[in-house]
């Protein structure tokens, strides 16, 4: 989900005779600088929890590598190959073999996609190959597994029908690593939007407001930290929430719950090739005395 363009942060539209990105003593641009045959690794470490009325109910945390190859670079995009490699769930303690073969979903599999000029993310090019290889895995899955767990996947199934389904939910890390180019940052300045956020109970999405700072610049290194929040605005979205409710309740309820949803970003820039040297991403979602907590840290090695 690209967060940025929502943002009156300077859009810089030709790139090709700037050899690198443009540092400032208190601003600096976040461009891709890649050639083809260019390669990245990273580590992920992706961690879930579930708490009700304060006390950690469940959790566990998953890790792998990422290897990103710069296929092709032209004077308007950049075509990335994208592949997770050893998976593991050391966090995850007895796991459910279900859940192990879910997280273990997108192993093996090359996601092809464009960028723009600047680095931000365009299009998966390979959905057809992306879904075909999914669908099988989760059809493999079907035959090991009695009808209650055949309902959860045929149900994961029908999410993937679309290329926006497989670049919001399969690709979300690839979309946190390509969130912030093609603006340019100036320290301590806080700037504020309206945005929104997905809307967990279905429907239409929830309206939130959105804050980004460069929090640290450091010129001789070349490097600098941005981070980025996303909050419920919960009067603008207790609309939808009563919307909700009100289909499903029987009998209605008085009074709608409390809804506190928020996305922290956390992101170390390499501003001379515009690799990200770290993105970290948490998502809390909290109602009723219930918290849900998803935390990705992507690191390059």
């Amino acid at each position: 989900m690209k967060i940025i363009p929502s943002l009156a942060v300077t859009i810089l539209l030709s790139t090709q005779c700037i050899a690198q990105n443009v540092i400032t003593d208190t601003t600096a641009t976040v461009l891709a600088y890649w050639n083809k045959g260019d390669k990245a690794k990273y580590s992920l470490k992706m961690t879930k929890e579930k708490y009700g009325n304060g006390k950690k109910i469940s959790g566990g945390t998953s890790e792998s590598d990422i290897d990103i190859m710069v296929a092709d670079a032209t004077d308007s995009t950049y075509t990335l190959h994208w592949k997770y490699s050893k998976i593991n769930l050391p966090g995850y303690n007895n796991s459910d073999p279900l859940i192990e073969k879910l997280t273990k979903l997108v192993e093996g599999i090359t996601f092809k996609y464009l960028t723009e000029q600047d680095g931000s993310f365009k299009a998966l090019v390979n959905y057809k190959e992306v879904q075909k290889a999914v669908n099988t895995s989760l059809d493999d899955f079907l035959k090991m597994y009695p009808q209650k767990e055949r309902a959860m996947i045929e149900q994961v199934k029908t999410v993937f029908t679309s290329r926006e389904s497989i670049e919001e939910l399969i690709m979300k890390d690839v979309q946190l690593v390509h969130n912030l180019y093609g603006g340019e940052y100036k320290l301590h300045e806080k700037l504020t939007a309206e945005t929104q956020l997905p809307n967990v109970l279905g429907g239409n999405p929830f309206p939130a407001i959105l804050t980004i700072e460069m929090v640290q610049l450091d010129k001789l290194n070349k490097t600098c930290t941005i981070n980025l929040d996303q909050v419920l605005d919960a009067e603008k979205a207790a609309k939808e929430v009563g919307a909700f409710l009100d289909k499903t309740s029987n009998p209605p309820l008085e009074k709608l719950p409390d809804l506190d949803i928020s996305d922290k970003y956390a992101f170390e820039v390499d501003l001379v090739t515009g690799w990200m040297k770290k993105v970290l991403f948490t998502r809390t979602a909290a109602a009723e005395g219930k918290k849900n907590v998803e935390i990705h840290e992507i690191t390059k090695l």
